[in-house]
């Protein structure tokens, strides 16, 4: 089956008794919206790059056949649904007050759910920094089968694949797979966080050092970038390593060993799917 698209949109909106007001009534009709300026829904007719971009974002949603990931402020719950046919809809006073003087563009949606952020972690931690709304390609796989799922009525088990992992997750799964290949012997440094061009550091079986890149798509020339940058370091003994799900033509270059991340999450979940189910749910 096909993925749908899915938009992300976070309501943030300023907090005031008026907004305040637009941002409960947005969330309890399962509505999306924006505002920016009043200015209809023409993204020409906006003066800056932000209020375009959001604009345009909202009118490709409501013409696809989409999934619409929502929060909202201060709510701990997340709906995902799909866009209604009627399309954007300009509202003035939608906060009850007919002279608020705001222009707001909604979008209704239907056929959603309402999830909690613990039911899906994913939807919390990984959510798209500043932008108001986007289309959201990193979480498609997971949003696609977790709505699908939510779609049946939660029949059968809880869908479970390497896209419904964060790229932190994606770090544990490959520091984990190290361990139980008897790789990687001890940790020298927090994995992955605030480290630039490593993702895990360690002690390597036989005393090396062990570095280790996850990234869960990768281009040729970042991989060829990673390369040259520790090939030396590769000459002189130590173990490189370099996970991704993208497809090269090597999976050696230099002394550093290319690992493909779906081939890692197959082996640990045959072994250990309750290690997964815990990764992806909490």
């Amino acid at each position: 089956m096909a993925n749908h698209p899915v938009y992300f949109i976070r309501h943030n909106f300023d907090r005031n008794p008026v907004r305040d007001k637009i941002l409960e009534k947005l969330f309890t009709n399962r509505e999306i919206g924006i505002h920016f300026y009043n200015s209809g829904i023409n993204p020409d007719s906006y003066p800056d790059r932000a209020s375009k971009s959001a604009l345009k974002t909202l009118k490709n949603a409501a013409a696809s056949d989409c999934i619409i990931v929502a929060a909202y402020r201060d709510k701990d719950e997340i709906i995902l649904g799909k866009p209604c046919k009627n399309g954007i809809v300009i509202k003035n006073g939608y906060s009850g007050d007919p002279n608020d003087g705001l222009e707001l563009k909604t979008l209704q949606l239907e056929n959603y759910y309402s999830i909690k952020f613990n039911e899906l972690p994913l939807l919390s931690v990984l959510q798209p920094p500043f932008a108001t709304i986007v289309h959201w390609h990193m979480a498609e796989t997971a949003v696609n089968s977790f709505y699908l799922y939510k779609a049946s009525g939660e029949k059968g088990p809880k869908p479970m694949n390497l896209g419904l992992l964060s790229g932190w997750h994606c770090e544990i799964l490959c520091e984990e797979w190290l361990r139980l290949n008897k790789l990687l012997a001890k940790k020298l440094f927090k994995t992955g966080k605030f480290m630039k061009d490593l993702d895990i550091i360690g002690q390597a079986r036989d005393g090396s050092r062990l570095l280790a890149q996850v990234k869960f798509e990768s281009s040729q020339s970042q991989f060829n970038q990673f390369c040259a940058q520790w090939a030396s370091t590769a000459a002189k003994g130590h173990k490189i390593y370099y996970f991704t799900s993208s497809k090269f033509d090597t999976n050696t270059y230099q002394g550093i060993r290319l690992i493909s991340l779906d081939d890692v999450y197959n082996e640990i979940y045959v072994k250990d799917p309750a290690f997964i189910e815990a990764l992806i749910y909490g």
